[in-house]
């Protein structure tokens, strides 16, 4: 499974019913190679973990979901969910866009922007025993099993998305956000787009920074801080990413993807692969095919 992440890290959302704004499905970790791309979207997000563990950014902090965990995740917030032991973790994932509730009425309109706006946290991660993991838990569920019938009552759905977005707001609106970390969006977003269309040529810490009209040090620390990973590392990453969309994708050999995926050497690129997905390349597109 692909996360599609544009320029500006904003996710093209894939929704279960293309004109109704709700993202609900059952996910595995593994689906997304243990480590989901970096991105974010204008809808609030519920994960709520059926079974298994796994680690999940957001905005420069990182936390563990434990099992029947569930992690609400603000609008606008960068996010990933990972595993760097490549553990299994099988979740409920829902994501609400703020435009389910398009009303007239100010007051509504108000209530939402206080809930979900910057001045909130981030994001409130909540354990199994607890009142909100359980309401919360419960209307993840619900939503998911009348998305799964052949024909879903939208109407029905739309009610009980509202329920649980009111659930987020009763939780959501009682917090208020530590803006002491913030960082200006413009320039991570830069120094990132400058990665997305330079990843094939070679790229130095310094072009990164000067894309973003930043030093070096900040740029590190912009990267450290928000993304949780050097700037290095998230180039390398992404080239990653590239290659795993030609292995399976294209008939491409691995010298191929490893050069049009800004790799300097075949080697480095297979162990980097291996390191970090745990098989070759070439196993990799292996098991690509056998699953179609």
């Amino acid at each position: 499974m692909e996360i599609k992440v544009f320029s500006d890290f904003s996710e093209e959302m894939q929704y279960n019913i293309n004109d109704f704004p709700l993202y609900v499905r059952i996910n595995k970790l593994s689906q997304f190679g243990y480590w989901g791309a970096c991105h974010w979207h204008s809808g609030v997000e519920i994960v709520s973990i059926l079974d298994g563990t796994m680690d999940f950014f957001i905005n420069g902090q990182i936390v563990t979901l434990l099992p029947k965990s569930i992690l609400l995740v603000n609008s606008k917030r960068m996010h990933y969910g990972f595993s760097d032991t490549k553990d299994e973790c099988t979740f409920i994932d829902m994501i609400v866009e703020p435009s389910l509730f398009d009303s007239s009425c100010s007051s509504i309109q108000k209530q939402i922007d206080n809930s979900f706006g910057r001045s909130s946290e981030d994001y409130l991660l909540f354990d199994c025993k607890s009142e909100a993991a359980q309401e919360l838990a419960s209307a993840a569920r619900i939503i998911h099993g009348l998305m799964s019938t052949p024909k879903p009552n939208m109407i029905d759905v739309q009610v009980e998305c509202m329920k649980a977005m009111s659930r987020c707001i009763k939780f959501m609106g009682h917090s208020t956000r530590n803006t002491e970390h913030t960082v200006n969006n413009q320039e991570i977003w830069k120094m990132v787009d400058y990665i997305h269309r330079h990843y094939f040529e070679t790229v130095q810490i310094d072009n990164i920074a000067d894309a973003g009209k930043v030093s070096r040090t900040r740029c590190f620390n912009i990267f450290r801080n928000y993304l949780a990973q050097t700037p290095t590392e998230y180039l390398t990453r992404y080239r990653l990413d590239i290659s795993l969309k030609l292995l399976a994708k294209t008939d491409m050999s691995v010298k191929e993807i490893s050069s049009n995926s800004g790799f300097q050497s075949v080697s480095y690129y297979c162990a980097t692969f291996k390191r970090l997905f745990g098989c070759t390349p070439l196993e990799y597109r292996e098991s690509i095919s056998n699953k179609k």
